[in-house]
């Protein structure tokens, strides 16, 4: 979902579902790159395994593995930002509190389902749905005309 290629609704609707997992993912890699050092021993086969006679560049071996980390943790920040930067504008206000509530109780990861039991949503299945598309396409239409002023600017 880079800024300079056009966003879908399937790829924001993907985004929503997928909220609450990206979350604890870049907490869980945030706090591996603030470790000091980040431990490479080995365990089972691996340690007992022989090894090549080379010398290699830890250092390196190290810096390179990071740099894939950042660069994992930058896409899944981009992934949540245009969602949290929505829920942040008044395009989120002028919601209905019914789509408030879906699109909050699909962010913490709940089914459309358990989303359509809900005592003050009481909708089908096929509903919730249709109101987490209909969300998407909002979020879609947001962010195209934030994309736009951040261009006029």
């Amino acid at each position: 979902m880079s800024k300079t290629k056009s966003i879908t609704s399937e790829c924001i609707l993907a985004a929503m579902h997928d909220y609450n997992i990206v979350i604890r993912q870049i907490e869980k890699i945030r706090a591996e790159l603030d470790e000091a050092h980040a431990g490479t021993a080995q365990y089972g086969l691996q340690a007992s395994m022989p090894k090549a006679s080379g010398k290699s560049d830890v250092l390196f071996s190290e810096y390179l593995r990071r740099e894939r980390m950042h660069k994992t943790l930058d896409r899944m920040k981009e992934k949540v930002t245009i969602i949290q930067m929505f829920c942040d504008d008044v395009a989120y206000d002028r919601l209905s509190f019914k789509d408030k509530l879906i699109l909050e109780y699909t962010l913490i990861g709940m089914t459309q389902k358990e989303i359509g039991e809900k005592e003050e949503i009481e909708l089908k299945q096929s509903a919730v749905c249709k109101r987490q598309c209909k969300i998407a396409t909002s979020i879609v239409k947001f962010h195209e005309h934030h994309i736009k002023e951040m261009n006029i600017s």
